[in-house]
């Protein structure tokens, strides 16, 4: 392999990693966001819906829209 290739894969290399290191990143700040939403209003929300599904009797069928929906 030339040192020329190996140059070449390595910049390959690092903008792949940096491009995960992104995706982390903004994962991480869904989930704090996500976390700060529990605690705040959607708490509250989010513990009656689960406490009315898990009082329902037979199959409980959930819908709705992912990220693909989302708009904003």
């Amino acid at each position: 392999m030339s040192k020329i290739a190996s140059s070449q894969i390595e910049s390959v290399a690092e903008r792949r990693r940096l491009a995960a290191l992104r995706s982390v990143e903004t994962e991480k700040a869904g989930l704090a966001d996500l976390a700060n939403a529990l605690n705040g209003e959607l708490g509250q929300s989010f513990a009656k819906v689960v406490a009315l599904i898990l009082g329902s009797r037979g199959r409980c069928i959930i819908s709705g829209m992912g990220k693909s929906g989302h708009v904003g």
